[in-house]
């Protein structure tokens, strides 16, 4: 009996059904990265403004416990205004190793215990960064947090983009946000102007009239258009994230 054998090809994927595939591939991946990233983007501004309110918190818990600011008055200005600290480990007068009780900070501020938590990192993003004597606090996207404080804890600060005044506020933070941009101005920068009142005699209108004036919040007058939008993404322990 003569046998006969059929050898059948085993059929693959054709060019054309290759590039659907990837066709495909492409525009699922163009649809997923707006959310991916957005998602992390959230995530970032979740995290800093998280910090922010956290630092505000840990001197509050500090000056109740210890009585004072967490400091080394010896790098400051003890007749400033207003103390004005960047948390990147050389402008912040020692507050981030003594908030985070590291060896330094104990020696400084006589403590034991910490009074802010966060990741130690390896790099200078998102976390507690420490090399030898330097200790710093930086942000999701790379740049340390800044601080503003009374020195005696009495009254309020102002904003120091709008320069509303931010009722029983008496220590703020912030992070300059995706951008990375966005500082303040010279916290010595005068206040805009207000209108001066006629000197006729006011009626009950004019006097409330005066009053709605002096009430509204005062601004900078000086302010760019890119200045604007450089802090349009800032990150603050006194407002809400979706400002």
């Amino acid at each position: 009996m003569k046998m006969t054998f059929s050898h059948q090809l085993k059929k693959g994927f054709t060019l054309v059904e290759l590039l659907v595939v990837i066709a495909i591939m492409a525009a699922l991946a163009g649809v997923s990265y707006p959310i991916i990233t957005s998602m992390i983007e959230n995530s970032n501004i979740t995290a800093a403004n998280k910090v922010c309110k956290d630092i505000v918190s840990g001197v509050q818990g500090f000056k109740d416990d210890n009585g004072d600011l967490p400091i080394n008055w010896d790098k400051v200005d003890e007749n400033a205004q207003i103390i004005v600290l960047t948390t990147d480990g050389e402008n912040d007068a020692d507050f981030t190793h003594i908030m985070f009780n590291t060896e330094i900070g104990k020696e400084v501020a006589n403590t034991n215990k910490p009074y802010i938590k966060a990741d130690t990192v390896e790099d200078k993003m998102g976390g507690l960064y420490e090399d030898g004597e330097t200790a710093g606090l930086y942000d999701p996207w790379g740049e340390p947090y800044y601080i503003f404080m009374l020195p005696n804890a009495e009254g309020s600060l102002t904003d120091p983009f709008t320069n509303t005044v931010l009722r029983n506020q008496w220590c703020i933070a912030y992070s300059t946000g995706t951008d990375r941009a966005g500082k303040h101005h010279d916290v010595d920068q005068p206040r805009a102007k207000t209108s001066k009142p006629n000197k006729k005699k006011s009626t009950k209108k004019d006097k409330k009239k005066d009053k709605d004036v002096e009430e509204t919040p005062l601004r900078y007058p000086d302010y760019t258009e890119e200045e604007q939008e450089s802090i349009s993404d800032n990150v603050y322990s006194w407002k809400k994230t979706d400002d």
